[in-house]
């Protein structure tokens, strides 16, 4: 089985129509994802926007996730398809008509754009990144805290994300700014999930948060510096106190990698036996972590 169920139930007085909705429900059940989508793409042919907004919206929306969910051909074409065909539905749900309706498409919405961006460079990840940052945008406009506090850390952390890679791409002004602004994400994600209750999501929080302040000490200097550099490594090791087991090991490899970049950078300011502890401090965490990424590649 794949795809999910579309949001309204279909219907019409069209016999034909009514056919070939039951084949697609049949379909939708069946590991037949191809026939899926070729079939929804034929029914979207018959039905317009402008007779039927709900249905081809629905329609729409499910040719998105089975696009999304496909294995054949070109990934990143689907997921394009995916996208193309959640900003369909989203031009008859709106958050003041269709608000659940709306934000659920956005959600998936938001998905597919995270997963295009893992196969993109240069201009086009750049364009896919700031298409994420207004999907998680628009979905924080409907997803509070109040009501519904995981979608809203999630989008929260997907934009945090999306700003520190553009940061990368950007000349300082504007790294400053994404950086700081990934950072104010984190934070306010940080606001929903605790070390107590959602410990490997604080961790992953806090080792986000980290390398963003860890990027934003390089467009500072002297003692500016060295205290965000001191904030990152106070979030890693924050990190380390959730990455504490057995299904965690390979994430607190790349915490220890983390603390020993900043250590090295803490030692550049530094004389004396304060340096050479910092430096070996460094040097332990990239021993453990290669210890820990060696362990992760045995059989």
């Amino acid at each position: 089985m794949f795809g999910e169920q579309p949001l309204e139930a279909f219907s019409d007085s069209n016999p034909m129509l009514n056919e070939l909705f039951l084949h697609l429900e049949a379909l939708r059940q069946s590991e037949n994802v191809s026939a899926y989508i070729s079939l929804l793409e034929q029914v979207l042919q018959l039905i317009s926007c402008e007779d039927e907004p709900v249905t081809w919206a629905a329609l729409q929306f499910a040719s998105g996730n089975a696009q999304q969910q496909n294995r054949e051909g070109d990934e990143k074409d689907r997921l394009a398809r995916a996208i193309a065909c959640y900003d369909s539905a989203l031009t008859v749900y709106t958050p003041e008509r269709n608000a659940a309706n709306w934000a659920a498409v956005q959600q998936y919405k938001r998905r597919a754009l995270c997963d295009l961006a893992e196969l993109q460079d240069g201009g086009e990840l750049l364009e896919t990144l700031r298409g994420l940052v207004a999907c998680c945008n628009d979905i924080l406009t409907v997803c509070t805290r109040e009501a519904t506090p995981a979608n809203w850390a999630v989008a929260l952390y997907n934009k945090a994300m999306a700003l520190y890679d553009m940061a990368e791409m950007w000349g300082s002004d504007e790294r400053l700014k994404a950086l700081q602004g990934a950072i104010r994400c984190y934070d306010a994600a940080l606001t929903v999930y605790t070390l107590e209750g959602a410990p490997v999501e604080w961790a992953t929080m806090q080792n986000g948060k980290g390398m963003a302040l860890h990027k934003l000490a390089d467009l500072f200097e002297d003692k500016e510096r060295s205290a965000l550099l001191a904030n990152a490594l106070a979030c890693y090791d924050g990190a380390l106190t959730a990455y504490d087991n057995e299904e965690t090991f390979m994430y607190r490899a790349a915490v220890q990698h983390n603390r020993g970049v900043i250590l090295h950078g803490l030692a550049e300011s530094l004389e004396g036996p304060s340096r050479h502890q910092a430096l070996q401090a460094a040097l332990t965490c990239h021993e453990d972590a290669l210890k820990m990424y060696a362990r992760g590649r045995l059989p």
